[in-house]
């Protein structure tokens, strides 16, 4: 007799007895096995008495402990002390625990459905299995909670649940009814095709799909395809069970006409509760949700079109179906999902119901998502002209499907009321009537009534009728005037054939071998161009709305719509474009050329992307070498190049690519921790990757981000993450920053250069309110600190110390508060103090009070001198309390710099200092401040060479930070190195052009040359950006009147003299009137003395 097991993917093993105790190879997932002895017939009958005990007490081992599922623990284990059912003995078939299998109807990524028999019962039912020994936690905690949830929601159309366990060999499994009949879809199909049929969508049997569903092998289905009124009775059916659902505080989140199971004998059933939310409780459907990034071939290898696929959760379940699901679902904010989502997707099914089409299609997921979140629906009656939906039912799967929740059904009550009102010929919520209108559905509702209120209702209809005609009348007016305005709004606009004349075709390279970018006059016209077609079809809707039969306005809507898609497409605006052509049918337009032309919106797209996906490659391969590497084939392109092309891209494909470069980066953080060492090639791709994915303003870009920061320990890493999480302005960056913040300490100089951009963010949800605890108060300080709101951040301080006045924390983080103004400075010291006090081992506390004292003038008991040298001291315990933060060494070479103002310790302030700025780079070498610091220090010292050196690498850590580039050009102007100097300070401009000291300093270095036009041009412009520099303005005068001599002595020499030395002396008086007093310093200035002869300079010195 052959022994027969289980392999752990679920395949059925049988082998000769022989084999016992050997290992043989499972043909399923070619994985060995170990094949078990022969068990005697009594062992099998104990271990059948035992399988009710071992259940859910089992499951939950098998889950780690897991508390969620507690509840039906209790519900479905034996009394304690009570005797278990036993099982009957093993059958010689396969089996599922108690029940024989007969047969498999399914399989899926979580498991299989079987079809199974009830030994006690004799009925056949079917079985949703997972493996229980291969699955994680998360997915046996969701299959147990989608059967007790379906198991209690105990009403006629929802599939009944009976029973929940595990089998011997460790499979997990519920079983419930089984269903013979057809689901919706398969129904409408039917309609569609214009008859009945057995099977279901598409003729085909969705294998794995369905969890209890069935038919009869070839059985047909009686009668002719349904009626409009038959669909609609299945529909109330449908409401019934989610409004039941939605008094129990259960949403179903995937409904969908896949999910509606239709019997033999008319019951209608909701099916698959496994995405079903309880309000109020742990969502684990919700963990882990990620987009489904995957390309076209591996959906069509798992048979999905782009209706069926879908967002997914991390184990591959599907989170909801793009065509049926509401926009704040497919923009997964799964957490503001309520009872108005289902009624959205309650929607959707009406409307396939009334178009016999889903609401939303495309050739993928994400080109339905977008449609969906854009709200972009077309009225069913467009979506299928041929058809005559009643305008009531359309209002209604228009209201139901409305983009915000507050405009659709409150309750699928108020839903199922109208159809209902529908069907007894009563007046809809969703529509409006005219008079005429509501008359003849009275007079239908009223057929049974006297003749003399027949005649009185015959009058009234007279009287009715010419009001109609009146109306009818007006409306055609109407309607001429909207054919009117859309002639005028196109005439003289051209059309996107002459648009694209001067073009090369999509997705081409242009010179620079950069995807190709219109000028700004080509976006200009075309964007004119869209707008007058636009509002051409707006118009022509608005006289179709008006008369659905006029045959001028279908011809010219057919003509505008073609127009309007053809633009979109030349401007990549691939959802318009694929929009206007689906929409072309309903104009008259054929189906075959609407599809074709949908199409060619594909192959245009799939161009772009290929060649989009061919660049970011070509990018990768440069940051590999290293964007200073000689070996470069691209060496003309910098990393703004880069940048600003990939942020163009605004597409998922080039998420899932920078993505995918930054998980070898998130790898080797999570394994190396602190102690990586980032090459430069390295630290470019994260940098190229973090600052294009916060530009993409794409939902999506948000996880890989989050991902990077929550590993990354390098300072300059760290920041480049957390500005790009600020960039995506969403808020799910505020937890990642929080903890970010708690990391690397909000007085470091990550998080200070993190907080410029953290204001981009949207606020916490928090109420500023007295009654707020003190946790709450500290945490609100926080965020409207890094929004630069002190005032408030210092009160919300204040209210936290209020109420836990022993949190060293509290001080620490109100001490750096005051400290931003230097007024508050004896106040921030005695906050560092009292931190210190409660904790006299906190670094932060030492070194905030460092810096304070540091910046201090003295104060009552101390000089200036005496409190810089007990700056050194505090950070002398900063460092002692933590010897491996970059940060206490940073503070104390600040400290020790503060003493170079007096002379007789300056060389030893500068040397000490030198030392610690070397010790911070030594334990971070990406610290930026560091390196800034020490290059002064060098500088300052006379170490010219060293400072330009730390001054170019501060910049290779920060290209963007202009200050490195600021004081190197004072570096190299100081070793009269001119050019470079220069080069420097123009580059300023290009980061910052509003830097009044770039061309400050820039005009000084072109005076050293001799260059006295560029110098004067450089003054007059820092004057410009800063009007008050007096400094600025009194070398200007000095350098006109320089130039004034260097003019020849003729009739034009002397009359730019003239000019020159006019313009000097305005200089001069402007400088006194701003405040100047040193009119002695003026008089004596032997660059001004070819100005002591004119009287206006005499008076100006004389302070007359």
């Amino acid at each position: 007799m052959p022994i027969r097991f289980s392999c752990s993917c679920g395949r059925e093993i049988a082998v000769p007895e022989e084999k016992a105790g050997g290992r043989v190879r499972c043909p399923q997932c070619r994985e060995p096995v170990e094949v078990p002895r022969p068990v005697a017939r009594e062992a099998s009958d104990k271990r059948g008495a035992d399988h009710q005990q071992r259940t859910l007490a089992s499951i939950w081992k098998l889950i780690e402990g897991e508390h969620g599922i507690t509840k039906a623990v209790t519900l479905l284990q034996p009394e304690p002390g009570g005797e278990a059912r036993g099982a009957p003995a093993a059958p010689d078939g396969p089996s599922l625990g108690r029940y024989p299998i007969a047969e498999e109807l399914g399989r899926g990524g979580m498991g299989e459905i079987l079809l199974v028999r009830d030994p006690d019962l004799g009925r056949e039912l079917a079985a949703k299995v997972i493996l229980g020994g291969r699955a994680e936690r998360r997915v046996v905690e969701k299959f147990v909670i989608e059967a007790q949830v379906t198991g209690q929601l105990e009403h006629p159309n929802i599939v009944p649940v009976h029973e929940l366990g595990l089998s011997p060999d460790g499979r997990l499994y519920f079983t419930m009814k089984r269903v013979r009949g057809m689901d919706l879809a398969a129904l409408l199909a039917s309609v569609r095709a214009g008859a009945g049929g057995g099977g279901t969508t598409s003729g085909r049997r969705r294998r794995g799909k369905r969890a209890g569903r069935s038919s009869r092998a070839g059985a047909p289905v009686a009668g002719e395809a349904p009626s409009l009124q038959r669909l609609l009775e299945i529909f109330l059916k449908v409401c019934d069970a989610v409004a039941f659902a939605h008094s129990l505080g259960v949403i179903h989140r995937d409904l969908k006409p896949a999910n509606v199971m239709v019997g033999e004998f008319g019951e209608v059933l909701v099916m698959d509760w496994g995405l079903a939310k309880v309000v109020g409780h742990h969502d684990p459907a919700a963990e882990g949700v990620v987009p489904d990034l995957s390309g076209r071939v591996a959906r069509e290898a798992r048979g999905e079109t782009g209706e069926e696929a879908a967002l997914r959760t991390a184990d591959g379940a599907l989170m909801g179906t793009p065509a049926y699901m509401p926009p704040e679902q497919a923009r997964g904010e799964v957490d503001k999902l309520d009872a108005r989502s289902d009624i959205y997707s309650l929607g959707a099914i009406l409307y396939e119901i009334l178009a016999l089409a889903p609401p939303f299609a495309g050739k993928t997921p994400w080109a339905v998502i977008e449609q969906v979140t854009r709200g972009e629906l077309v009225p069913p009656s467009r979506r299928a002209p041929g058809r005559r939906i009643p305008r009531e039912l359309e209002a209604v799967a228009e209201k139901a499907m409305a983009r915000d929740p507050r405009r659709r059904y409150q309750t699928v009550g108020a839903l199922r009321a109208d159809i209902e009102r529908f069907l007894g010929g009563q007046t809809l919520a969703a529509a409006r009537y005219n008079p005429a209108q509501v008359l003849a559905k009275w007079v239908l509702r009223h057929k049974a009534i006297s003749a003399a209120a027949a005649a009185i209702l015959v009058m009234a209809a007279g009287l009715f009728l010419f009001f109609d005609w009146r109306a009818r009348a007006e409306r055609e007016a109407r309607v001429r005037e909207a054919i009117e305005e859309a002639a005028r709004r196109t005439e003289g606009v051209p059309r996107a054939a002459e648009l694209a004349k001067s073009r090369r075709g999509d997705g081409e390279e242009d010179a620079g071998g950069r995807e190709y970018q219109e000028t700004p006059e080509e976006e200009k016209a075309r964007e004119e161009a869209l707008e007058a077609y636009l509002a051409a079809a707006s118009a022509l809707d608005r006289a179709l709305s008006l008369d659905p039969e006029d045959g001028e306005a279908r011809r010219l809507r057919g003509d505008v719509g073609l127009e309007l898609g053809r633009i979109a497409l030349l401007g990549r605006d691939y959802p318009l474009a694929r929009r206007s052509f689906e929409d072309l049918p309903a104009y008259g337009i054929s189906g075959d050329e609407a599809e074709r032309l949908a199409g060619s919106v594909d192959k245009a797209r799939d161009r772009v992307l290929d060649w989009r996906k061919a660049r970011l490659e070509t990018m990768a391969e440069d940051f590999a070498l290293g964007l200073a590497s000689k070996e470069r084939r691209f060496d003309n392109y910098v990393m703004d190049d880069y940048v600003l092309e990939a942020a163009g891209y605004r597409d998922y494909q080039t998420i899932k690519i920078l993505a995918r470069m930054l998980s070898a980066l998130v790898e080797k953080a999570t394994r190396e921790g602190a102690g990586a060492v980032w090459t430069a090639p390295e630290r470019e791709t994260a940098r190229f990757a973090c600052r294009v994915l916060g530009r993409l303003d794409i939902p999506e870009a948000f996880s890989p981000l989050a991902s990077w920061m929550e590993v990354v320990r390098d300072t300059q890493l760290s920041i480049d993450a957390g500005v790009a999480l600020c960039n995506t302005q969403d808020a799910r960056a505020l937890a990642v920053l929080e903890a970010a913040r708690e990391r690397l300490g909000s007085d470091s100089y990550a998080w200070s250069e993190i907080r410029k951009f953290y204001r981009r963010l949207p606020r916490q949800d928090t109420e500023r309110t007295g009654s707020m605890d003190a946790d709450s108060n500290y945490r609100l300080a926080l965020d409207l600190l890094d929004r630069g709101e002190l005032d408030g951040a210092i009160e919300a301080f204040s209210r936290a110390i209020g109420e836990d006045p022993n949190r060293a924390e509290f001080y620490l983080a109100r001490g750096w508060a005051w400290s931003r103004q230097d007024k508050n400075l004896a106040t921030a010291i005695a906050d560092f103090s009292r931190a210190i006090e409660l904790d006299p081992g906190s670094a932060a506390a030492w070194r905030g009070r460092s810096d304070a004292l540091a910046r201090t003038d003295g104060d009552e008991t101390r000089s200036a001198r005496e409190c810089v040298e007990a700056a050194i001291a505090d950070a002398d315990r900063a460092v002692g309390c933590d010897s491996r933060d970059a940060a206490n060494y940073l503070a104390r070479g600040s400290a020790w710099m503060h003493m170079d103002q007096w002379k007789d310790v300056r060389a030893i302030a500068w040397e000490n200092a030198k030392a610690d700025y070397t010790r911070a780079i030594d334990i971070d070498d990406g610290n930026y401040p560091a390196c800034m610091s020490r290059a002064s220090a060098r500088r300052d010292s006379g170490d010219l060479d060293g400072g330009i050196e730390d001054y170019t690498r501060a910049i290779e850590l920060q290209p963007l930070a202009f200050g490195a580039f600021l004081n190197r050009g004072l570096a190299y102007s100081k070793k009269k190195e001119y050019d470079a100097a220069i080069a420097d300070f123009t580059r300023v401009m290009d980061l910052e052009p509003h830097s009044a000291s770039a061309y400050q300093y820039r005009g000084e270095t072109y005076a050293m040359q001799g260059l006295l036009d560029e110098a004067i041009g450089d003054h007059r412009q820092a004057l410009a950006l800063h009007p008050g520099d007096k400094t600025c303005r009194f070398t200007l005068a000095r350098l006109l009147v320089a130039r004034s001599s260097k003019h020849p002595d003729d009739t034009a020499g002397r009359e730019r003299r003239a000019q020159d030395v006019e313009a000097a002396l305005g200089e001069l008086e402007t400088l006194v009137a701003q405040g100047w007093t040193d009119l002695e310093a003026l008089r004596n200035d032997r660059y001004l003395q070819p100005l002591a002869g004119e009287p206006r300079f005499q008076r100006l010195v004389s302070g007359r």
